[in-house]
């Protein structure tokens, strides 16, 4: 486990397998996460970009801040604030209570989870993509999910009032109405 503190800013990081780097009120910019590693923002700290591959993990903390991430295979949690994240086949974005993403792109193969208490703005879900809704949220606003997306209502979402895109998949998971 590394720390990175405040006013400290470091770049071209490879977090690898057994590792954790705990970046609070510092910067890392060029950071990739490979399996096995991990990556955590804390308040004040800022990555930008992170490359997430496979097995690799990003959790953002309240009051940090991710730009521009590639998520290629791995997770990233965000309870803080994310923007520009790029999620691909096999990635995953969630977006917890009191996480806000804005301007998420998932390609064919990655899925967003959308829980209660989160704020997701203008994604964009593409052909094979999926968006799951969990938890009492539903569709967000400026949303686009293309001809061939999956939308997913898990435990407590609802869809009402919206209209289904020709090609468009909903899958009604557990308790999803």
């Amino acid at each position: 486990r590394f720390e990175l503190g405040a006013g400290v800013s470091s770049s071209g990081v490879v977090v690898s397998s057994g590792m954790t780097l705990v970046v609070s009120a510092g910067t890392v910019s060029n950071t990739v996460v490979s399996s096995g590693g991990a990556l955590e923002l804390l308040s004040g700290g800022v990555a930008d970009p992170t490359v997430i591959l496979s097995g690799g993990s990003e959790i953002i903390s309240a009051g940090g801040t991710d730009l521009g991430a590639l998520v290629s295979g791995g997770r990233q949690f965000d309870g803080g604030y994310a923007s520009g994240v790029t999620v691909s086949s096999g990635g995953l974005q969630a977006v917890e209570q009191g996480g806000t993403a804005i301007g998420t792109i998932v390609k064919s193969g990655g899925t967003e989870f959308l829980y209660s208490g989160g704020v997701l703005s203008h994604v964009t879900i593409a052909s094979g993509g999926t968006l799951e809704l969990v938890g009492g949220t539903s569709i967000p606003a400026g949303a686009t999910l293309s001809s061939g997306a999956i939308l997913a209502l898990g435990s407590g979402a609802t869809l009402t009032s919206n209209t289904i895109g020709r090609g468009l998949t909903v899958d009604a998971l557990s308790a999803g109405t």
